[in-house]
């Protein structure tokens, strides 16, 4: 499971580790975007694959930076460390949420 948040206003701390932004994600929350890894696409290297959006479009590393630095969006996930190798960002980068799955 991979899923992008982006909140309506943007927050001014986000998460390390385990701990989660102080908003209720149901209410207060714009965009819960689902995301997927696929290890077959064309980019994806050395077995690390390629982070997709609903619409098969490549999500990398440098965007969600953008989104995470400009919106204070977050990812949530139950594989930080097959997340960030596909992202190409390192495995303790900021607003990269592990969640239970």
């Amino acid at each position: 499971m991979i899923k992008l948040v982006i909140p309506f206003q943007t927050i001014t701390q986000l998460p390390h580790g385990d701990a989660r932004p102080p908003l209720n994600i149901e209410t207060e929350c714009a965009v819960k975007a689902l995301l997927h890894i696929s290890y077959e696409h064309t980019r994806s290297s050395y077995g690390l694959g390629v982070v997709l959006n609903c619409d098969d479009e490549i999500f990398d590393g440098a965007g969600f930076r953008s989104l995470r630095d400009n919106h204070g969006a977050w990812i949530e996930t139950d594989d930080v460390a097959s997340l960030c190798g596909a992202l190409g960002v390192p495995a303790n980068e900021v607003g990269i949420v592990a969640v239970g799955g």
